[in-house]
């Protein structure tokens, strides 16, 4: 498939080889020619990679004008490739952040295991995974000076990789048309020129690949990007704490993850919040406003989260991820719960689970002993349902009204967190009030 016919030229001025003269001399590695010779292998013996969470090593480039392929590093590949006239040095940086990602997923794809394309082997049986004109991406070491500009963009997206509908996918572009920002977005291609535009209007290259890739793309990161070298980066001044929002419904966002403003000289530009589930990738979530210190993610019953925080700073420095504790949600109802009184069991299809407890009787009590640091008391609200005490350890501590103008199932009631993960016991205990005696218990949810 071909996503780089077009060469990307300025608004203003026609594209140039720019060679940058800002080299240094640790790159010199990555810009010399390869001319590593292949063993004949078969089409089966491509490289096959199977991994999309680690780059793979090597990829096997064919090299038209010289008939032959070579095995060259999958690292430099990106590079040469940016600088072969692909993603030109002059661009915006965002944008060639977005674009250092792009070559490298395109090359990554087809490394895969069942990627191949069987018709990619020579006459003589040699496979391999690319060419090296624009029926994949231009690849020129002979010629290609890679840029400090450009060697800062891979290494600061080395561990991104992009997921459309939870699927590793081929990340095209092209040059485009001198359009608006995002005005010829078609969510699997990258076009630099309106890029460009949106790079110039402040977004950075999250929000260009938001905006180009969506709806469903998904942000992986193994490895965060570095921090400059002899720059100071931000610090958070504390951890990541995470506990139950009040007033919220089940199956929203009822978890609130806060963290500490960072300290730095130039100021806190943004904020990348990501969250690991039972214990896989890291994969951002998304934010109101870049500067906030908190912000609510949903969460499933039965599974453990982990949350990560770090900060970029007005120079573009971005501190290490500063990660919470492990957050393990359960959803508990009997027989864990212990109910005393009369108490009826009902089918309720709105109920988290399909079924709650109601009582209407004064005294009745419903009570958990847990090990956790938050728990919620789960009900439904409505015009007809009562009061409730709610006791902890043994202290009463609130009175709960479960009224409201319309019948609301699955809110969390009554909330409460402790510092550290201990155990408690928790009581619910029917006030009857008059005219509305009604109280009905859907689930306890504790986070561990």
């Amino acid at each position: 498939m071909l996503f780089s016919r077009q060469s990307i030229t300025s608004p203003r001025r026609p594209l140039t080889r720019l060679v940058s003269h800002l080299v240094i001399a640790a790159l010199v590695a990555v810009v010399v020619p390869f001319t590593v010779a292949p063993s004949p292998v078969s089409a089966a013996s491509c490289t096959g990679w199977d991994s999309r969470q680690e780059a793979p090593d090597t990829i096997r480039v064919y090299r038209t004008g010289k008939h032959r392929v070579d095995v060259v590093d999958f690292r430099q590949y990106v590079g040469i490739v940016m600088a072969s006239g692909e993603w030109p040095t002059y661009l915006p940086r965002a944008v060639i952040e977005a674009g250092a990602v792009a070559v490298k997923q395109y090359a990554w794809y087809y490394t895969l295991q069942g990627h191949h394309r069987p018709w990619y082997e020579t006459a003589s049986g040699v496979c391999y995974d690319v060419v090296d004109n624009t029926n994949d991406q231009l690849f020129e070491p002979e010629t290609a000076d890679v840029s400090e500009k450009q060697l800062k963009a891979v290494a600061e997206t080395w561990g991104l990789t992009l997921r459309k509908n939870d699927r590793f996918f081929l990340t095209g572009y092209r040059a485009g048309a001198d359009v608006g920002c995002g005005d010829d977005a078609d969510g699997w291609k990258l076009y630099a020129k309106s890029a460009w535009r949106c790079a110039n209007q402040g977004m950075d290259r999250q929000q260009i690949q938001e905006l180009y890739y969506r709806p469903n793309v998904r942000f992986v990161w193994t490895t965060p990007p570095p921090a400059d070298g002899d720059v100071q980066p931000p610090r958070l001044t504390t951890g990541v704490d995470t506990r139950l929002r009040d007033s919220v419904s089940l199956g929203d966002r009822v978890l609130r993850v806060d963290w500490s403003a960072a300290q730095d000289d130039s100021g806190i530009a943004r904020y990348q919040v990501q969250r690991s589930t039972d214990g896989g990738s890291w994969t951002d979530l998304a934010m109101t406003r870049r500067s906030v210190t908190h912000l609510q993610a949903g969460i499933g019953a039965g599974h453990d989260h982990r949350f990560r925080v770090r900060a970029q700073d007005g120079a573009g420095n971005w501190s290490e991820f500063t990660a919470g504790p492990e957050v393990a949600s359960r959803r508990l109802q009997s027989p864990k719960a212990v109910f005393t009184g009369a108490w009826n069991r009902s089918g309720d299809r709105t109920a988290s689970r399909g079924d709650s407890h109601y009582s209407t009787q004064a005294g009745a009590r419903a009570s958990l002993t847990f090990t956790g640091r938050s728990i919620a008391v789960v009900a439904p609200v409505g015009s007809d349902r009562g009061q409730a005490r709610i006791s902890v350890d043994g202290q009463a501590i609130t009175t709960i009204d479960l009224r409201a103008s319309n019948l609301r199932p699955r809110r969390i009631v009554y909330q409460q967190d402790w510092v550290k993960s201990a155990q408690h016991t928790i009581q619910l205990e029917v006030l009857a009030t008059a005219g509305r005696p009604r109280v009905d218990l859907d689930a306890f949810l504790i986070l561990r």
